[in-house]
């Protein structure tokens, strides 16, 4: 569950802890960097968001963040574990100060690989999703569907204060609308991204969750005038910054090397990744044969990683052979994959993260 907030915020790079005095009217955040805001407010409260701490000022909120106030339960949904992890962090950080703020983790169920689930929740110690709703795999609409149901059940069971989605996946946008049709408000974090391809079925689900929200917390300034052009008001818009860079500076210095490395004979700066996920790309396989024929091409039998479902890796052998300089891997835990993608003279994604 998730907390009900508005009015002003400041946030540093990061998870921090607020320190300073209440008569110098100062904050600090801590962590890799630091920053300081000045405030000319009593009243100071804090909150926790989007993997940040964020200072919140009370005479400035409106009528309506006023009565939200007292609010301590919060429902979080994520995009994956990386985007979320900062997020419980955070919340663990205000409870341990004292914060009366509650919440429950709900995962979706949508990544059913254990090494895109369950490896991630463990190697970002983010504790067992409270619900999980077990969606699975599906066609959007069946996705959607189901995540609305599942959804919509959890919430009339145990009702929270405020929900907080992240990102910009299917779930993101099922369950804003359950949500706000059950009169719960909803912060989207990462909100106000935009591309303008509506072939793409994220840039739905980002106007469709922004047309709903009650508060953004963006990632760029580019995000916030999205967000103006629509008519959103700054007092609803929160520029806290990217929750993956958070995990990702977190998370660096545990950084390992696959179990596959020595075998495939890898080397620093010799070596490209490729990720493609994007159902333009991938469903179908002559259309992903072409894609990766491409890529061979162009990095001139540089050895080629490609994480890939080991089914998906079969077939493409059955269908040609093995692509010269392609290797196909299982799909990675955060840590290894990142080991990767940090050592390789390139990467090659149709993924905007």
């Amino acid at each position: 569950e998730t907390v009900r907030w508005a009015g002003h915020a400041w946030v540093g790079p990061g998870i921090g802890v607020f320190h300073g005095c209440a008569g110098h009217q100062e904050w600090h955040l801590h962590q890799a960097h630091q920053i300081s805001v000045g405030l000319d407010s009593t009243g100071l409260k804090h909150r926790l968001i989007a993997g940040h701490v964020l200072s919140i000022y009370v005479d400035a909120l409106s009528e309506e963040a006023r009565a939200l106030q007292g609010a301590e339960e919060v429902r979080v949904i994520g995009i994956t574990p990386a985007d979320v992890a900062p997020i419980i962090d955070a919340l663990k950080a205000a409870q341990a100060q004292g914060s009366a703020l509650r919440y429950h983790l709900i995962h979706t169920g949508q990544h059913y690989n254990r090494a895109m689930s369950g490896d991630f929740f463990e190697q970002l110690g983010i504790p067992e999703p409270d619900i999980n709703l077990e969606v699975g795999s599906g066609t959007q609409a069946e996705q959607t569907s189901a995540i609305m149901v599942r959804y919509e059940k959890a919430l009339l069971e145990q009702r929270s204060d405020l929900c907080l989605v992240v990102g910009d996946v299917t779930s993101t946008m099922a369950c804003s609308i359950v949500a706000r049709k059950l009169g719960v408000p909803v912060a989207h974090v990462e909100g106000g991204i935009r591309s303008g391809d509506w072939t793409m079925p994220e840039e739905i689900n980002r106007v469709v969750t922004d047309s709903i929200t009650n508060w953004f917390f963006t990632t760029s300034e580019t995000a916030n005038e999205n967000l103006r052009r629509s008519g959103i008001t700054d007092d609803r818009i929160f520029f806290v910054g990217n929750t993956m860079i958070d995990t990702l500076l977190r998370q660096m210095p545990r950084f390992h090397p696959p179990v596959f490395w020595d075998e495939l004979g890898l080397q620093p700066g010799r070596y490209f990744v490729v990720t493609l996920h994007r159902p333009a790309n991938v469903d179908g396989e002559q259309q992903l044969l072409r894609l990766l024929h491409a890529i061979a091409d162009g990095t001139g039998g540089v050895p080629v990683v490609f994480p890939v479902h080991p089914r998906t890796a079969k077939n493409l052998r059955e269908l040609e052979g093995q692509i010269p300089g392609m290797c196909y891997v299982d799909p990675q835990g955060y840590l290894e994959f990142n080991y990767l993608v940090n050592h390789a003279k390139g990467v090659i994604t149709d993924s905007g993260g």
